[in-house]
């Protein structure tokens, strides 16, 4: 009691990546980086998650009821070599 709920999607920001971290599986794929997703793919993922979620029917931000509460830019590709769209996505959000 008094804990509140929490739910984060994992955002993309590349299709692919050149990095090869050890803990990731997307450096291990044979093309290592195809394109940088645009802001509105970046916006659609979150969309499309509060979509199948039926997220969208409150009100206040801060609901309690909410099924997305955070977003972190940790999916596939390295947020940072994509700043530019990343940043708009954000802005726009």
């Amino acid at each position: 009691e008094g804990k509140a709920r929490r739910g984060a999607v994992c955002v993309s920001s590349q299709v692919g990546c050149t990095l090869k971290c050890k803990f990731c599986h997307t450096g291990s794929m044979d093309k290592k980086i195809l394109r940088n997703l645009s802001a509105s793919e970046i916006i659609s993922q979150i969309m499309c998650a509060k979509s199948h979620l039926g997220d969208w029917d409150h009100d206040d931000v801060y609901a309690a009821n909410r099924s997305v509460t955070h977003l972190v830019f940790m999916g596939m590709g390295e947020p940072l070599y994509n700043y530019h769209n990343l940043r708009q996505a954000i802005g726009i959000l």
